[in-house]
């Protein structure tokens, strides 16, 4: 193998110029809010919940189990006005505002709330609804139904779960927050799985709080630009969804 031996160009070669990256483009009005807050909402203000003048579309609460659930909602959704508001307790938060690790603080009875709040560009409609889990039996720690009948009763509470919008997989998807004490996840997403006409992403997580089952709040979305259909379901589903609505 032979290697041609390559001749000298005798034209100067142009000094190169220093490569600049474009700067980035900044969105100067970001359409999702983080805040991390207490039970007096101390910070938070009606401001917060507008995106250059316009109401917020959505805002999703984690809050604290040794705090006030339903008083701590109400003021969050007299704060948010017309925004739809959904919560849920937690054994523990996330946050990357004000601090410099995202665990937030949980001393023993830790008090803290964080709001994420979604702009009308993001979330173009979201709608609740709650679902029975019918764990009752689960929950005082025996199982007096068995396996198919506790996923067709559920099943036929989906059945009733309509969204005003139609759901496309392009622009919808279901937040779905579940009583971490019912054990019920799994009989949940069967049932959705059988009902075979939500065609969206699921995106399912559990309550968490104390030990106590009257401690837990739990709920549920799905929505458009995104569509969002919220679900929510613990011992006390039924005042959580009159809080929602």
């Amino acid at each position: 193998m032979i290697k041609r031996k390559e001749k000298k160009s005798e034209v100067p070669m142009p000094e190169m110029a220093e490569f600049e990256p474009p700067a980035p483009q900044s969105d100067a009005a970001p359409h999702v809010k983080t805040l991390l807050s207490d039970d007096r909402l101390s910070g938070v203000s009606a401001d917060n919940f507008r995106f250059d003048g316009a109401k917020a579309a959505l805002v999703v609460a984690y809050i604290s189990p040794h705090i006030g659930f339903a008083e701590t909602v109400r003021q969050i959704q007299k704060l948010a006005g017309s925004a739809r508001v959904v919560a849920t307790t937690t054994a523990g938060e996330l946050c990357s505002s004000g601090s410099e690790s995202v665990y937030c603080g949980t001393a023993k009875t830790w008090r803290s709330v964080v709001l994420q709040i979604f702009s009308r560009r993001l979330i173009d409609k979201a709608e609740v609804f709650a679902v029975p889990l019918h764990c009752q039996d689960i929950r005082s720690g025996g199982t007096s139904m068995d396996r198919e009948m506790r996923i067709d009763k559920i099943r036929r509470a989906l059945d009733n779960v309509k969204p005003s919008f139609s759901l496309d997989p392009h622009n919808s998807f279901a937040l779905t927050s579940i009583d971490g004490l019912s054990n019920s996840e799994n009989y949940f997403m069967e049932a959705v799985y059988r009902v075979a006409r939500s065609p969206c992403v699921f995106v399912v997580g559990s309550a968490g709080g104390t030990s106590s089952i009257s401690s837990r709040r739990s709920c549920m979305t799905a929505s458009r630009r995104w569509k969002t259909m919220w679900f929510w379901s613990s011992s006390a589903w039924r005042k959580a969804a009159a809080m929602a609505s």
